[in-house]
C-alpha cells in the first residue's frame, strides 16, 4: 500500500498526541515502530496492507484516506502493451 502523504500521516498523529510507538502500540505491535517512523519521514512510502490498515483504524481515519492500493510495474506494463 502506497502512503498518499507522510504530511497527512503526521497530521493525524500530532492531532491525536501520538508518537511512532504509541500510534505501532494502537496499531496492534510495537515492531511496527520502526515502519511508522520511515513512513512519518519519507524514507519509505509503502507498507503491507495489514500495518496500513491498522494504521488508519488506530488513527480513526477513513479506509484508503492515508494509503492507496500499489499495482505492480509489471502489471501496468503489461496493461500498456496490451492496450498498443
Amino acid at each position: 500500500m502506497r502512503l498518499i502523504s507522510k504530511d497527512a500521516l503526521g497530521a493525524y498523529m500530532e492531532a491525536r498526541d501520538l508518537s511512532n510507538r504509541t500510534l505501532a502500540i494502537k496499531a496492534g505491535s510495537e515492531s511496527y515502530r520502526s515502519t511508522i517512523g520511515h513512513l512519518r519521514s519519507g524514507k519509505r512510502n509503502s507498507c503491507g496492507p495489514k500495518i496500513a490498515g491498522a494504521i488508519e483504524k488506530a488513527l480513526g481515519a477513513p479506509p484508503g484516506s492515508l494509503f492507496l492500493v500499489e499495482m505492480a510495474n509489471a502489471n501496468v506494463a503489461n496493461r500498456q502493451k496490451a492496450a498498443a
